[in-house]
């Protein structure tokens, strides 16, 4: 028989509280005719037997009387070996208390009877001053007091470095301090940091052309940490570890290593306000008397979390002296963006007063009625797993949906699922945008306005030249009033087109 020390977790906190030693040991057959239960069995010994201490190599041990095995827990990993734990608590030594008795027994055990040795405890967890704490980087950290005769120093006690089983996870001993009281007893601090999460090197930062700043950090979890870490950790939700206004953007899982932890990849996206861009274009309008009438637009993007909403909202007729630069100019047109549900943007465009009925150089309004305009822009889209027809498993990869319902779930008229890289990644569309005029308020056209939107949502039809499949994706109805004072509904439609090789599904948008 071939018996060996391993690693593992030194001490163990029971649910009661109590500080106990562990230790953990393989048993091996060296042949096969010997039965590895019974020679692990007669090996392991009783309840109450001296502790085990391991000799310097893990192939041997000496007797500590001055430990108790508490518990035995045998586990036949095969035919061959068997793996034996073994938990124990220090017992009183027979000099301790004034009528002990001295013919103490080789194991360990107290002898029973002497009041005086009821009073020394084992090292306890004192009621209420266990604290759990998780820092910025993610790491958890355990603090508790205990309460330990002074006798149990230093080989009852764990030591920096040691590794406790505490709260059912693995955490390695990060400080000890103790302090002495004047019954023969100390109350000794243990802060502990849980081994199951823990940081890989240290938290990058890059800086966009935007000047917006994204951080990046790496964890190693075990499997049984994995699914809370990310629960916690979700995408959109804020990124302590980044520091304050950052949200987290993307995750990234891939197995790491022969104990099958897995590397979490975490980027977290600044989300605070800030001034992005900041444009100003003057044109000629007209001439008038020989001198030329100018028109001055200043346009500014800007950068937002959620809570600045409302400073958005009530900007609308606003001063916008402080970033155009004139006094006179102020806020006449906002145009919000959703980035996601921690970050905006928001396109400001400001005029002088004289100049916020002048949308262009034109001065003509007489061709209203007829006139359509088209510009183009790019949009994005993120596809969910699910829209794009997979599932993400507990390994860290997606899988394919086998009863992928696509006609009712994915936005794109597809048999076969959408390629995995579309997976929570922008995928950019062209957007065409229709500008049209009706006489009269807005009120006096809803209906035939509505009607636009609340029909098909999808249609294959030539825009501006352009020809494809197309999704009525947004509507904008403004009143204004034309060069003569004559009231007009200026009508922004928005058609998105498919992606190339694709067309929208009619059944899903609906």
């Amino acid at each position: 028989m071939q018996i060996q020390f391993l690693n593992a977790p030194e001490f163990v906190i029971d649910s009661q509280g109590s500080l106990q030693r562990s230790g953990c040991w393989l048993i091996s057959a060296e042949n096969s005719g010997e039965d590895i239960s019974e020679l692990a069995l007669k090996w392991a010994g009783n309840i109450g037997d001296a502790w085990k201490r391991p000799n310097a190599d893990g192939t041997g041990f000496t007797a500590d009387n001055m430990m108790r095995v508490d518990s035995i827990r045998c586990q036949a990993l095969d035919s061959r070996n068997c793996k034996i734990t073994f938990t124990a608590v220090p017992v009183t030594p027979p000099d301790w208390g004034e009528n002990s008795d001295s013919s103490q027994s080789s194991s360990g055990s107290a002898s029973s009877g002497d009041e005086s040795d009821s009073e020394i405890m084992p090292p306890t967890l004192l009621p209420g001053s266990y604290k759990f704490e998780r820092r910025k980087d993610l790491s958890e950290y355990h603090t508790g007091k205990f309460i330990a005769h002074q006798s149990y120093f230093p080989d009852a006690l764990p030591a920096v470095g040691d590794i406790i089983e505490w709260a059912n996870e693995n955490c390695r001993c990060e400080s000890v301090s103790s302090e002495y009281q004047e019954d023969d007893n100390f109350i000794f601090t243990v802060t502990a940091v849980n081994v199951a999460v823990q940081q890989e090197g240290v938290i990058s930062m890059t800086l966009s052309a935007d000047n917006i700043a994204r951080k990046t950090g790496k964890w190693l979890i075990t499997p049984e940490a994995a699914e809370k870490f990310l629960a916690d950790n979700a995408l959109h939700q804020p990124a302590a570890w980044a520091g304050e206004n950052y949200y987290i953007s993307n995750v990234q899982t891939e197995p790491v290593d022969s104990a099958h932890r897995i590397r979490v990849i975490l980027q977290a996206r600044q989300s605070t306000l800030k001034m992005l861009e900041n444009l100003r274009s003057d044109e000629i309008t007209s001439i008038i008397m020989s001198q030329p009438q100018t028109l001055s637009v200043w346009k500014s993007r800007w950068q937002a979390g959620a809570a600045d909403q409302e400073l958005f909202d009530s900007m609308l007729g606003s001063s916008a002296a402080e970033w155009t630069g004139d006094e006179r100019a102020i806020v006449c047109k906002i145009s919000p963006k959703r980035i996601s549900d921690c970050e905006f943007e928001y396109q400001l465009e400001a005029r002088r007063p004289e100049d916020i009925n002048t949308a262009s150089s034109k001065n003509n309004d007489d061709d209203l009625p007829d006139r359509k305009e088209y510009y183009t822009r790019v949009g994005e889209m993120r596809f969910s797993p699910l829209q794009c027809g997979y599932t993400w498993r507990n390994n860290g990869v997606y899988s394919a949906l086998t009863n992928w319902m696509h006609q009712r779930l994915c936005p794109l008229s597809v048999v076969q699922q959408l390629p995995q890289n579309w997976i929570n990644q922008p995928v950019k569309l062209l957007e065409i945008v229709e500008v049209s005029f009706l006489s009269g308020t807005s009120r006096d056209n809803i209906k035939n306005i509505c009607s636009w939107f609340n029909s098909q949502r999808v249609e294959n039809t030539t825009l501006a030249g352009i020809t494809g499949c197309f999704l009525r994706y947004d509507l904008d109805v403004d009143d204004m009033l034309d060069s003569r004072n004559r009231q007009w509904t200026r009508i922004t439609r928005v058609y998105r087109k498919s992606p190339d090789g694709f067309s929208w599904n009619s059944n899903y948008w609906i």
